[in-house]
């Protein structure tokens, strides 16, 4: 587990999540990736967005969840700020030769969120990028998590690889603080 530092801003969590949970959740979508056809914003990407809101819910991908659960939490120990919540939208996306996401972030008007991807190929020139001034990039990687706050913009560089690039993306609601013993 390494934590990515910006002093004026939050940190940027990676480590690796279980290599069998991953090779499972690959195993998963290729059985549904046919039917993943959306793309609702504003750029190359496609989605589950059409077929559910928040992908983590299926039972096959319990592991996933689980896992992702478990590094949630050790990011919010490190950042000593535990939340109770919930993964509140999950999707997988797939970026094609020449397919990418513009700058972006997950800012709700009312919730706060930790957000998150897991990269599900290795895609060395297809680089997730944090911060639209001075950039950090973070290079995908099989089983790669990446954890950050919702205000943090972020971008997926054009694949110009023949590799499809596979990544899954989430937010945890974060519902209240926890204060502690009494």
């Amino acid at each position: 587990m390494t934590f990515i530092q910006r002093p004026e801003i939050n940190n940027i969590y990676t480590a690796f999540l279980d290599k069998d949970v991953c090779k499972e959740s690959l195993d998963y979508l290729k059985n549904i990736q046919d039917r993943i056809n959306s793309n609702p914003y504003h750029c190359k990407c496609l989605t589950s967005d059409n077929l559910t809101n928040n992908i983590l819910n299926d039972m096959r991908l319990q592991k996933l969840h689980f896992n992702i659960l478990a590094h949630i939490q050790n990011y919010m120990t490190h950042q000593n700020a535990y939340y109770e919540g919930f993964i509140e939208k999950s999707w997988f996306n797939i970026y094609h030769k020449d397919f990418f996401q513009e700058y972006h972030l997950h800012m709700d008007a009312i919730n706060r969120a930790i957000c998150g991807i897991v990269y599900f190929s290795n895609s060395p020139k297809s680089m997730t990028k944090f911060y639209i001034h001075d950039p950090i990039s973070v290079t995908p990687e099989i089983g790669k998590i990446v954890l950050f706050p919702d205000h943090v913009e972020h971008r997926v560089v054009v694949n110009d690889e023949d590799k499809t690039r596979v990544s899954l993306a989430f937010n945890y609601r974060k519902c209240q603080l926890w204060k502690g013993m009494i």
